[in-house]
């Protein structure tokens, strides 16, 4: 699991290096593209671990359409 984290993570700073350099230096492309990164994995997180841990205990997702068809069927029956 370490091996993947720290592989993960070098394809990450790799990647964004490489941003960087195609961009000509300059520091906007590899910023927006990180704010890109960390917001969505909290709208992930948010997804999958807040709704089924503290909204929806017990419930299990496969996806986020599977959560988004049982909010909705939630919200119709108000």
């Amino acid at each position: 699991m370490w091996v993947k984290a720290v592989l993960l993570g070098l394809i990450a700073v790799v990647c964004l290096g490489l941003l960087w350099l195609q961009a000509g230096g300059g520091w906007q492309p590899p910023l927006l593209l990180a704010l890109l990164v960390w917001s969505a994995c909290r709208v992930h997180y948010f997804c999958f671990h807040v709704l089924e841990r503290w909204v929806e205990p017990g419930g299990r997702f496969r996806g986020i359409s599977e959560l988004l068809g049982l909010a909705f069927r939630k919200w119709r029956r108000r």
